[in-house]
């Protein structure tokens, strides 16, 4: 062993180099491998909340990846991102963003675990914008906006202030659906409006001049939901402060416009007198869209599952489901459970079935 390290330390030119000269060079190109991996570690903030795992750039501030659990009440493991990503893999969806001039964040650090605090200016330091992430249990988080005027004059803003809720939700065309593709793999925008739920981009266009206030809006997959629903002190939100948009921040990306609808959410500001502050708060549910998830003490978003069709239709979906989870947590396998719930229906429509047969020959 120890002639072949001496042939070794042998390098070329015929510098023969000692052992401790060796061992240097090999820790140098350790360290020069591991410095990329701990760099990039060190440009991430994390902020984990029960469900959610939200990075932002500490130097940008902007959230690059927004993970969500696996269902709960599911027995497979993972996570999904709700951030679309162009073909050159950068983000192309801007949630929870402010729409207003140029801000320049800088994080300001919380004495509490259980949130995250941001501050930026505008207009040489004179619009100052903080936003406050605090978990509010599953899948759920409360986001507030604060706006305030450090100065003693008005400011007149060149654009009223808008939250942004997309583009995208993380979801890509589906292949080998064909003609069933937009049923498998989509990305709509929701509402809650008025006791009536819309779930598609033309019934959401057509609430266009209504008056009445939405008690919550988002976004929506096949699988996920992202809601925001107001909440606190604020001005109501209706269809003309929520515009729909679709594609604006990927014209050249291999992604379709229909697979990128963005909320823009107008804040009401447009103007502050002096010293004036101004706040506004959400509460954000990003999760599965299953019955456990969207049902809660703080919200139910739960009518999004089965919006569009009778009510008396919904509840007997909601029991068929909920009998099909409880079939599938005893035997572990979606196929055996469709199975033997057909198996059931059959069973308890017999009688209803040989009845009808028998007035028939009658």
């Amino acid at each position: 062993m120890t002639v072949l390290l001496n042939k070794f330390f042998n390098l070329y030119h015929g510098v023969e180099m000692t052992k401790a000269s060796f061992f240097c060079i090999v820790l140098c190109a350790v360290g020069l491998i591991l410095l990329p991996a701990s760099s990039v570690a060190e440009q991430l903030e994390r902020f984990d909340a029960d469900g959610v795992q939200i990075d932002f750039d500490q130097k940008s501030r902007k959230i690059i990846d927004w993970k969500i659990s696996v269902d709960p009440e599911s027995k497979g493991d993972g996570s999904y991102s709700i951030i679309t990503r162009d073909a050159a893999g950068e983000s192309v969806s801007r949630h929870l963003s402010i729409d207003i001039l140029d801000l320049t964040y800088c994080l300001q650090e919380s004495k509490q675990s259980d949130e995250i605090f941001q501050e930026g200016s505008a207009l040489d330091g004179k619009l100052i914008v903080r936003r406050k992430i605090e978990k509010a249990g599953p899948y759920k988080i409360y986001f507030t906006v604060e706006i305030e005027n450090v100065t003693n004059a008005t400011l007149e803003l060149e654009k009223r202030a808008r939250l942004i809720l997309g583009p995208g939700l993380g979801e890509y065309p589906g292949k080998g659906f064909g003609v069933a593709e937009t049923i498998y793999s989509y990305v709509e925008p929701a509402a809650f409006i008025d006791g009536e739920v819309v779930g598609t981009r033309n019934d959401f266009e057509s609430l266009a001049g209504r008056p009445e206030p939405f008690v919550w809006f988002g976004l929506h997959s096949r699988y996920l939901a992202f809601i925001l629903k107001p909440i606190g002190n604020q001005p109501a939100y209706t269809p003309k402060d929520v515009e729909l948009g679709y594609g604006e921040a990927a014209r050249d990306s291999w992604i379709p416009d229909r697979y990128l609808p963005t909320l823009a959410i107008d804040l009401g500001v447009d103007r502050l007198s002096g010293r004036e502050k101004i706040s506004r708060e959400f509460l954000v549910f990003s999760g599965p869209k299953s019955t456990a998830a969207l049902k809660s003490n703080l919200n139910d978003f739960s009518n999004l599952i089965f919006f569009g069709i009778w009510r008396w239709m919904g509840v007997l979906c909601s029991g068929l489901l909920w009998v099909l989870k409880k079939i599938y947590w005893v035997v572990n396998n979606w196929g055996i459970s469709i199975i033997l719930l057909a198996i059931i229906v059959r069973l308890i429509m017999y009688p209803f079935s040989q009845r009808v047969l028998s007035s028939q020959k009658d």
